[in-house]
């Protein structure tokens, strides 16, 4: 069987920092490649070759598709924004000419706090209803990563919603379960931030003086961009607490790692004891390593998510009262997510049963859950990228970066231009 998956890139396939930022294989932010990973894990029989698509627009892809492909899953997260409209209308064009078995997992919307009426989101409200339609006539029902984004396509007139929160959290199986037991506590300490916003910047101070070991994990492209050119990104008026620019003590203390695939950043997570951040995939990229993480709930689409699945969270307003690695550590009770597990992942999977399609995770599947795992554990992925080890202020480096970032941004518009033509 060959299925086709939407995805930057192929979870078994490596990328190094220049192609990474070249082709953009995390999608702007790496935590996309939390849920294709386990998306793909989930699809990953023995039985099955699952290639990947990072974009289906074209008039007569689906006419290929059709021929060549015997499945169509579709992970998406956040989906419902005027951002990403045209791709929301290529995708509906897409499922329309779909003859072939389908599934969409796990849309979200970008609902405002204080727009109960959804204004910031009228403007993609015909596309969002086209698409809707086209995965139900194409597929049992609609699947949303929370209540919120339910709430939303329930005011357009849909009913047949049905909320299964992140499929990445699916990849440790239904019977996996955090351990938040004293003897587990430590002060190394992974944490993320949202780099559009000041959240965290006096928090890592406080902690830092009580004594805790901290690691920061970014997520976002501008700052992988930054730290393999050696090069500021972010303006230099952005608060100097956060670790924005290259003079920041993280980053001169090779207290930062970038990862350019799920697999190897997980298994990274396992040497800390706790995770702190605003990052959704940045919490469940320590969850999926067995490590308790407290997420800083900065807007609804992560609230959703932490709410739908148990995960303990924090608003901004009460970071504040953080002042060391134990009062975090004081925070972390996973027994509302423990308790979700089976019967959440469970819902993951009849879903993809229902339209069509064996799991990993499927009856009678554990062999086949094991060899996919084994395949990963052998593929030899880049490590991460950490900070310039050059002197930032050496000119001949400077000069040696500009030409290079010049070159890069010529092939990138090249690039462009090739697949115009192609079209």
């Amino acid at each position: 069987m060959k299925l086709l998956m939407r995805a930057a890139k192929n979870p078994l396939v490596p990328a190094g920092p220049a192609e990474t930022l070249r082709n953009d294989t995390i999608g702007h932010n790496s935590g996309n490649l939390l849920f294709a990973a386990a998306t793909h894990a989930l699809l990953g029989t023995r039985s099955t070759k699952t290639e990947t698509r990072p974009s289906f627009k074209g008039k007569d892809l689906a006419d290929k598709v059709n021929s060549e492909y015997d499945g169509v899953v579709i992970p998406l997260a956040n989906c419902f924004r005027p951002g990403f409209k045209t791709e929301l209308e290529s995708l509906t064009q897409f499922i329309n000419g779909l003859k072939v078995p389908f599934a969409m997992l796990s849309g979200g919307a970008q609902i405002e706090h204080g727009d109960p009426d959804y204004k910031s989101l009228e403007s993609i409200s015909d596309a969002v209803k086209n698409f809707g339609r086209a995965v139900l006539n194409h597929s049992s029902e609609i699947t949303v990563r929370g209540h919120a984004t339910a709430k939303y396509l329930n005011s357009l007139g849909f009913k047949q919603v049905k909320v299964i929160g992140c499929p990445s959290l699916t990849r440790m199986g239904s019977n996996f379960t955090i351990d938040t037991s004293p003897n587990n506590y430590g002060r190394e300490i992974a944490y993320n931030i949202e780099t559009s916003k000041d959240l965290m910047g006096d928090l890592l101070q406080r902690i830092t003086h009580a004594g805790a070991n901290l690691t920061y994990f970014p997520q976002d492209i501008k700052t992988l961009e930054s730290l393999f050119w050696c090069r500021d990104t972010y303006p230099l008026s952005r608060s100097p607490l956060q670790p924005l620019h290259l003079t920041h003590p993280h980053v001169r203390n090779n207290q930062v790692e970038f990862h350019l695939d799920a697999a190897p950043w997980i298994s990274r997570m396992r040497n800390f004891s706790m995770a702190i951040g605003p990052r959704i995939h940045g919490a469940i990229s320590a969850i999926s390593a067995g490590i308790p993480a407290l997420l800083i709930a900065h807007d609804l689409r992560t609230q959703e998510l932490a709410t739908y699945h148990g995960i303990p969270s924090l608003k901004p307003s009460e970071l504040r009262h953080l002042k060391s690695p134990e009062e975090i550590w004081d925070h972390l009770d996973y027994s509302e997510f423990n308790t979700k597990r089976s019967e959440q992942v469970n819902a993951v999977v009849k879903h993809l049963e229902t339209n069509g399609f064996t799991t990993t995770l499927s009856e009678g599947m554990t062999e086949d859950r094991r060899a996919y795992f084994e395949a990963v554990s052998n593929v030899d992925y880049y490590p991460p990228v950490a900070a310039p080890s050059m002197d930032i202020n050496d000119i001949r480096f400077a000069e040696l970066r500009r030409k290079a970032v010049s070159l890069t941004d010529q092939v990138r518009d090249l690039d462009r231009r090739i697949k115009a033509i192609s079209k």
